[in-house]
């Protein structure tokens, strides 16, 4: 699960990202996605996870106990999808869907 922070738009730390505990539904912060950014989509791809920034425009990969960010665009990266070894990433103050090649 993406967080932002309390407030609209810029805020002063970056969100992070949790997982959800199914049995109790206890949040667990994953120190790689820890005050990551202004988290809107989170896509999982075999053992990797990717993250979008609305604000940055970045797409982040958090595999391995790493993060990195593997794609920089303009702001408004928005929830992105996946199927079939293909993420989509609309990007909303584009007016446009991009997709591009999982590895």
């Amino acid at each position: 699960m993406g967080h932002w922070h309390e407030g609209r738009f810029h805020h002063r730390h970056p969100g992070s990202l949790y997982q959800v505990s199914p049995s109790d539904k206890a949040l667990k912060p994953l120190s790689t996605g820890y005050q990551l950014g202004n988290l809107d989509g989170v896509v999982r791809h075999k053992d990797t996870l990717y993250i979008s920034d609305w604000i940055s425009g970045e797409l982040y990969q958090l595999r391995d106990n790493q993060r990195r960010i593997v794609l920089s665009t303009n702001p408004g990266l928005a929830d992105i999808g996946a199927d079939a070894g293909t993420l989509y990433a609309p990007m909303m103050m584009d007016n446009t869907l991009v997709a591009w090649q999982l590895p």
